[in-house]
């Protein structure tokens, strides 16, 4: 009979009653584990069996004896004093931080900085569709686009354009203005620093009905368009042409048709930066007045 076909006691228990083998087989003692800490877990018992001729043996099952006891756990402790602070740790690491700099005097002022001795001529460079871009020219000290103009319609009247001035070279700008102007029964409209105005209300004809004049009528922005010329169309600070703030210059095509056209052109002097929202908005409006056939019965807005 071999001890195979013996069934093992249950593993989740400690076996009370001797287990006796068969007769004809004998098995070697298994040697008692050794408690070292700094060592491995022994490994489980080998329970070889040999079978001869001598008389029968007694086996226990004692799993409890076979494993030591396992080692103590790790803790790490981090004591630290409450008035310890980052500076007093870095001083016994040794770490002194540099003095910071101090400049010898204040930076200048960025309107103050930006505005240019003289005249600088904006270019309006499409950009994407129905999108274009006020661009410096390339020899500027900033030349990151200053506005970004977009062109929608109503979708309930196609007829009516709505044109918006952003800040920047994107549609994620901030919003300077917003007019609209076509073939509506609605007036035209505007709206500028957050308040919405009648677009007659801002821009009002000067002179005769023949005549290519306007004047931009607010309280602390006033500007005097005189589109007299069919090449440029240039903004004053009076009637009276005292002060001249830019320059409005269509795009034009030029006398070789190969050539591709020249694109519209803004010209700010040094005085009319401080009114340059202004003078972009009243501009555009001015050109869409400029290349608008002389019917007022069909358009929104009486020029």
């Amino acid at each position: 009979m071999s001890i195979f076909n013996v069934p093992p006691p249950d593993y989740t228990s400690v076996a009370h009653e001797p287990i006796t083998a068969p007769e004809g087989s004998v098995i070697i003692p298994q040697q008692p584990a050794v408690e070292d800490q700094q060592s491995s877990p022994p490994p489980p018992p080998s329970s070889t069996v040999h079978t001869t001729d001598t008389g029968p043996l007694v086996l226990s099952w004692n799993p409890a004896q076979l494993y030591a006891e396992p080692p103590a756990p790790i803790t790490r402790t981090t004591s630290r004093t409450p008035t310890q602070s980052s500076e007093g740790s870095a001083s016994r690491l040794n770490l002194a931080r540099p003095p910071s700099p101090t400049p010898s005097e204040n930076p200048p002022g960025y309107i103050e900085a930006r505005i240019p001795t003289g005249p600088v001529v904006y270019t309006f460079s499409p950009f994407g569709h129905n999108c274009m871009i006020l661009v410096p020219p390339p020899e500027s000290q900033d030349t990151r686009p200053q506005y970004y103009i977009s062109v929608d319609v109503d979708c309930f009247n196609p007829l009516v354009h709505i044109t918006t001035v952003r800040r920047g070279a994107n549609e994620y700008g901030d919003r300077v203005a917003e007019f609209e102007m076509g073939i509506s029964k609605s007036p035209a409209t505007l709206s500028i620093r957050g308040k919405h105005y009648k677009l007659s209300e801002a821009m009002q004809k000067r002179g005769s009905p023949m005549s290519r004049s306007w004047a931009w009528q607010f309280v602390r922005h006033k500007l005097y368009w005189d589109g007299s010329k069919p090449v440029e169309c240039k903004c004053y600070a009076s009637a009276e042409k005292t002060t001249l703030y830019a320059t409005f210059i269509p795009a034009r095509r030029p006398e070789v048709r190969t050539q591709p056209i020249i694109q519209a052109q803004l010209k700010i002097t040094p005085a009319g930066y401080p009114l340059f929202d202004d003078i972009l908005v009243s501009a555009l409006i001015v050109a869409r007045c400029h290349a608008t056939p002389q019917d007022n019965d069909l358009f929104n807005f009486q020029w």
